[in-house]
C-alpha cells in the first residue's frame, strides 16, 4: 500500500519529466525519509543538469522564484509579512534546492497529502520548459531567477543587479534587468546573511 512516507520525486522516463511517486528499491523494500529526501533532491539536480548549455544552479534559483512567495501553497507561501520560505538559511543553489525537496516532503509526510510535492514537480518542470523554450522563455527565466536570488536572500532587495556570470543562459546580454519591486515584500531579518554573503565572497576574490 502507497504511504505518504513513501512519497518521492521521480523522474519520468518517457518525457524526462519531474512526477511525484512512491520509491521503492528493487526489491520492493521502503526507503527511509532521509533517502527519499536525498533521491527527490538528484532527480531535480539531475534533471537540471540535463542542459550542458547552463548551470543547474540558474534552474535552481528559477525554482525559487516560482516557489517562494506569498501566495504558494504551505510550506512556502503563508501570510506576506511572514511566508514559509523565510526559514531558508542556505548560501548556495545546493542548499536551495535541498530546502525546497526537504520542506515539500516533510509537509507530505506529516499532513499526508501531496499538494506540496506536486506544486515542486510543477514549479521544476515549468523552468525546464522555458529552458528548453530557447529566447522566447529567457526573459521569464531570467525574471525567475533574480526573484529567486531575492527571495533566498542572495542578493539585495534593492537597487539594479544584472545576474551573476555562472547564472546566465548562453543567449544572456550583459544589460541590467529592472526590477519591479512592488512584487517582493522586504525581510530586513534576512539583512546578516545577505551580508555574510556578500562579504564571503569579497574575501574569496582578494583570495585568488
Amino acid at each position: 500500500m502507497n504511504h505518504p512516507q513513501h512519497l518521492t520525486l521521480l523522474i519520468s522516463p518517457d518525457s524526462g519529466q519531474v512526477l511525484v511517486g512512491y520509491g521503492l528499491t528493487a526489491t520492493g523494500a521502503t526507503l527511509s525519509t532521509a533517502q527519499h529526501a536525498h533521491n527527490s533532491y538528484l532527480v531535480l539536480k539531475r534533471v537540471f543538469a540535463s542542459n550542458k548549455s547552463i548551470s543547474y544552479e540558474r534552474l535552481a534559483y528559477a525554482t525559487a522564484g516560482v516557489l517562494f512567495r506569498a501566495s504558494s501553497p504551505f510550506p512556502f507561501g503563508g501570510s506576506r509579512t511572514k511566508p514559509g520560505f523565510v526559514q531558508f538559511e542556505g548560501r548556495d543553489a545546493q542548499a536551495v534546492l535541498r530546502f525546497i525537496v526537504r520542506q515539500s516532503l516533510e509537509t507530505a509526510w506529516r499532513y499526508k497529502g501531496n499538494g506540496a510535492v506536486d506544486s515542486v514537480a510543477g514549479a521544476a518542470n515549468c523552468v525546464v520548459a522555458l529552458q528548453a523554450s530557447g529566447r522566447d522563455g529567457k526573459d521569464k527565466l531570467d525574471d525567475l531567477v533574480m526573484k529567486g536570488l531575492q527571495k533566498c536572500g542572495h542578493i539585495a532587495w534593492r537597487g539594479e543587479w544584472v545576474i551573476p556570470p555562472e547564472l546566465r543562459d548562453s543567449v544572456s546580454l550583459d544589460a541590467p534587468l529592472s526590477l519591479s519591486l512592488s512584487l517582493y515584500v522586504l525581510f530586513t531579518a534576512r539583512r546578516t546573511l545577505l551580508r555574510q554573503i556578500m562579504q564571503a565572497k569579497a574575501d574569496n576574490s582578494l583570495a585568488q
